[in-house]
């Protein structure tokens, strides 16, 4: 009997036009229309440019290699300058008009920074030592064999662009399709609220109801049949909404899409439950499906579906907010912990709804 009720809530929700508008079309088009109208909000240089300035020193075999692999490795975003003393290099990196001073002296080689971040800093040790190995490497090859020193140095020469850096996408740096991607599916799976809500509504507006009460099924069949349809339902737009997101905006679940999915069903579980609870617990008052929307709208705006500047501990206060900042920070920090929380709060909030609802659906009979 509950696989019947199954059946019959996915063919009479599939029926109904309402369902792809607001679960299909209505967050593609929302993805769409805001990841493109926001997008500067989310833009960001993704390059990282150097500016690296060095002291000529055409007295020591040090300071000549270096200058000819400064102007070999130039590139867009890395750029050398030669300065006359030491003096002006430290003064143009104190004022931060340059990223590094390169010093060499005899056969030593000493940097001065202004304290770049990370990525400037890799990207900086990558020259430094990409010149090292140069360095040595011909250094070496002249005490063993100088006629092959040519030969070395045509090895070894680092071509321009050869050193590629960008700054990767963290949970606080992404694209407004991503943004936007993970927050209207949120939503779209909070919408199950309205389908929990107009499960038993249905069957009223229908007139079907009093044959369904009469008829030899019990009620908590009824229940995990209509919940398991609608269920189905949202299971259903998740898959196509994950895939249309990666395929036509370009989000890379990648591995960790699994996990995302697991806690947008988490989330799905909970609303439609959260849906049918109230529709109980109302018993079956039109208000409660007529505020099903602003609900899901004001969770969403709290949860930060719709604007990315609302604070992350406000955000905290909705479901919405819970499965956003959970996905963000497994997709783009690979925190696979973060989806702890959102999960054990749907999956325990909806088994406290339960055991309320039967002990409604009881004491009812009675």
């Amino acid at each position: 009997m509950i696989f019947h009720n199954l059946a019959k809530q996915i063919k009479l929700t599939l029926r109904d036009k309402n369902y792809f508008i607001f679960t299909l079309i209505f967050p593609v088009a929302l993805i769409f229309v805001l990841g493109n109208l926001l997008s500067g909000s989310f833009s960001q240089d993704a390059s990282v440019k150097l500016q690296i300035v060095y002291e000529q020193n055409g007295s020591s075999q040090l300071g000549q290699a270096f200058e000819q692999f400064a102007k070999a490795a130039g590139s867009k975003n890395v750029t050398f300058t030669a300065v006359k003393s030491e003096a002006a290099g430290k003064k143009k990196v104190r004022n931060g008009q340059a990223t590094a001073f390169v010093r060499t002296e005899n056969e030593e080689l000493s940097v001065a920074t202004n304290y770049p971040d990370s990525v400037e800093k890799v990207m900086l040790d990558s020259y430094i030592g990409a010149f090292s190995s140069e360095y040595s490497f011909i250094k070496g090859t002249a005490q063993i064999n100088p006629d092959q020193i040519e030969k070395a140095v045509q090895q070894v020469k680092l071509p321009k662009e050869a050193i590629v850096t960008e700054k990767v996408s963290d949970s606080s740096h992404i694209s407004s399709f991503e943004y936007y991607a993970i927050g209207m599916i949120s939503m779209t799976m909070m919408m199950g609220l309205a389908y929990g809500i107009n499960s038993y509504r249905s069957e009223k507006l229908r007139n079907t109801a009093v044959r369904l009460e009469t008829a030899p099924v019990r009620k908590t069949q009824i229940l995990f049949g209509n919940f398991l349809g609608e269920l189905a339902v949202q299971v259903l737009a998740l898959i196509i909404l994950m895939l249309v997101s990666q395929f036509i905006f370009g989000v890379q679940w990648g591995e960790y899409g699994i996990f995302i999915f697991a806690i947008f069903l988490s989330l799905g579980i909970f609303s439609v439950f959260l849906g049918m609870s109230l529709d109980i617990f109302s018993n079956g008052n039109s208000a409660i499906a007529g505020a099903s929307t602003i609900i899901v709208n004001i969770f969403a705006f709290i949860g930060g579906a719709y604007f990315p500047m609302i604070s992350p501990t406000v955000q905290k206060f909705s479901p919405i907010g819970w499965a956003n900042i959970s996905s963000r920070e497994i997709l783009y920090n690979h925190d696979l912990s973060a989806m702890i929380i959102p999960i054990t709060m749907n999956l325990g909030m909806t088994f406290i709804l339960l055991l309320l609802v039967l002990f409604v659906q009881k004491r009812r009979r009675a």
